[in-house]
């Protein structure tokens, strides 16, 4: 019965994570390792890894032929 609650707590723990959590902890680790690329990477790497989650959501959302088709 203790595991069966303990279970159920772990569930509501992990649920309880936002996409936009996860998406702005994974951004933290990719800049974090951007100090370890070389230096005439860094400005590069860190562009890659600095787009907010707004930004990520619009364009992972976004119709790839309605804005080629300019409708």
């Amino acid at each position: 019965m203790i595991k069966l609650a303990m279970l159920g707590v772990v569930m509501v723990l992990v649920t309880g994570c936002s996409n936009k959590d996860l998406y702005d902890n994974i951004q933290a680790n990719n800049q974090f390792a951007c100090n370890n690329v070389a230096p005439s990477q860094y400005d590069e790497c860190m562009e890659r890894s600095s787009m907010s989650y707004e930004e990520y959501e619009a364009k992972r959302t976004e119709d790839p032929y309605e804005s080629s088709l300019g409708y």
